[in-house]
């Protein structure tokens, strides 16, 4: 290995180097992993900053198991450690992203650190995440914009205390920070120059602020489960003034919902009252992913017509079946060419989908799956409600054999399908469909590259993999799900006698 140019050692450490993440402080990757071989690599190491501009830090909170003076060494180990490494990264921009651990008491390990490590090199700061309670980057919020003039990516998670006070060392611990009313004149770093990339909670946001959304590119409103009491409409307000001043936005995720459902008497929770509001132009936009509370929705005022990847779902299923927010969207943007949809199923009414479906037909990829755990209690409209669209009917839609009219094929350029969400497909219909896209039946359908779907009953005797294999062997990706052997309908004959673990299903 003394043989390899230096240079092409560099590059071979710097692939080494996670791809999804920051590497982080361990022993056990890239870079600290590499420095540990032989004294030539760790030269090598030490001389290549680039391997060093970014990392991940974890900050342990007090839990408990471990003794005070024994977590406060471990953390000073840990600064100093990340006080070397950003030394070594000479003068690079730097990628940092830090955590704050769970803390059964209120502590000032995580406010130190940042103030000892982090704050000392801002000026160099180009992406920075943080997840931590809210009291504890009052730092961060302090410092101004001409003190970060190379951060272009923040992303903000603000954690929650829950459960009841503890008595800490301090005193009492203290309540959870709105960190909207505790940033530095002028919305602090929040309203920089270079910021392209912004992802925090809406309660995070001082509003009242003016920040620079006219030059954000990518923006992440999550509403993180804290309600602070304020009312939908008046979040909803908020999102609406945002969205209108961004005007070169080509990535956004919304997340609005949970909130107060109190209305004051001169509001209306009629979600058509969209329809009055004037539309939000995102011209650039090109990817929306928006989980929105049905009774104020924001997908309707959207006009995005470079829009090309979309994913939407429903924070509450129940909701009124004459409301369709995304079939509304979709009308209201004529001519819009969506790639790429995922939509979870549970939450869309039968009628919404397919007509939904038939605006789309420029779709490559359609993913059909829940996003989240649905309650027992909740009204369902999608696929398990009588007459969802997920049946052999809407196969033939995909797909027309030869036989049937000249109809066109619905989505005719789907290459990537997964039906994740439990589909009433029978097994021929599905084989059939798979045949005639890949044998091209239709004038200008084009074949699959991958297919999953849910079955809602137990596999039987038939094996699809292998009925299919030919296509298989084409390069068609397959995957096909059944409920196992074991479940028990309501209708099960063995309801209230033990399973074969032992446990008596009632």
């Amino acid at each position: 290995m003394r043989r390899v140019p230096h240079d092409l050692l560099q590059e071979i450490f710097l692939a080494c180097l996670p791809t999804d993440r920051n590497p982080s402080l361990s022993a056990d990757e890239a870079p600290i992993l590499i420095t540990q071989v032989c004294s030539h690599w760790r030269h090598v190491a030490h001389s290549t900053p680039q391997l060093w501009a970014s990392v991940h830090v974890a900050i342990p909170g007090y839990q408990g198991d471990v003794e005070y003076g024994e977590l406060e060494n471990i953390i000073h180990q840990r600064s100093a450690a990340v006080k070397d490494w950003i030394r070594l990264a000479g003068a690079l921009p730097l990628t940092i992203s830090a955590y704050e651990g769970h803390s059964l008491y209120a502590t000032s390990y995580f406010s130190e650190f940042l103030q000892e490590c982090l704050v000392p090199i801002c000026d160099r700061w180009k992406d920075l995440s943080l997840s931590a309670y809210a009291d504890s980057i009052s730092n961060i919020q302090r410092l101004s914009t001409d003190q970060t003039p190379q951060l272009k990516s923040l992303h903000l998670a603000i954690k929650r205390r829950n459960g009841p006070e503890w008595d800490s060392p301090s005193g009492t611990w203290e309540q959870d920070v709105p960190v909207a009313e505790t940033w530095n004149d002028g919305g602090g770093i929040l309203g920089g120059q270079s910021l392209r990339e912004l992802r925090l909670s809406v309660f995070d946001i001082p509003w009242e602020v003016t920040s620079k959304w006219n030059l954000l590119t990518t923006l992440v409103l999550n509403e993180d489960g804290r309600s602070n009491n304020i009312p939908l409409y008046s979040v909803t307000s908020r999102v609406k003034a945002v969205l209108r001043e961004t005007k070169a936005l080509i990535d956004c995720t919304l997340r609005i919902g949970h909130f107060d459902e109190t209305w004051p008497h001169n509001e209306t929770n009629d979600a058509n009252d969209a329809f009055k509001d004037l539309p939000i132009e995102l011209l650039l936009l090109k990817t929306l992913s928006i989980a929105e509370y049905p009774r104020v929705t924001l997908l309707p005022l959207l006009r995005t017509p470079s829009i090309r990847c979309m994913a939407y779902s429903r924070l509450v299923a129940s909701f009124p079946p004459h409301n369709h927010p995304f079939l509304d969207f979709l009308v209201l943007n004529p001519g819009i060419h969506i790639e790429e949809l995922s939509v979870d199923p549970n939450n869309i009414t039968p009628f919404e989908m397919l007509e939904s479906l038939r605006l789309c037909s420029s779709l490559r990829l359609l993913h059909l799956e829940l996003q989240a755990p649905l309650e027992p209690w909740i009204q369902r409209f999608g696929p398990a409600a009588a007459g969802h669209p997920f049946t052999d009917e809407l196969l033939t839609e995909l797909a027309p054999p030869l036989n049937r009219d000249l109809a066109p094929a619905l989505c005719p350029n789907l290459e990537d399908i997964t039906f994740m969400r439990e589909t009433q497909f029978s097994e021929t219909a599905v084989v059939e469909f798979v045949k005639r896209k890949q044998d091209g039946d239709r004038h200008g359908m084009g074949k699959l590259r991958n297919i999953k779907v849910n079955f809602v009953r137990k596999k039987g005797e038939r094996d699809l993999v292998a009925e299919l294999a030919l296509y298989q062997d084409s390069g068609l990706a397959m995957e096909f799900y059944y409920h196992p052997s074991n479940l028990r309908s309501p209708l099960s004959h063995y309801n209230g006698l033990a399973s074969s673990s032992g446990i008596t299903c009632w």
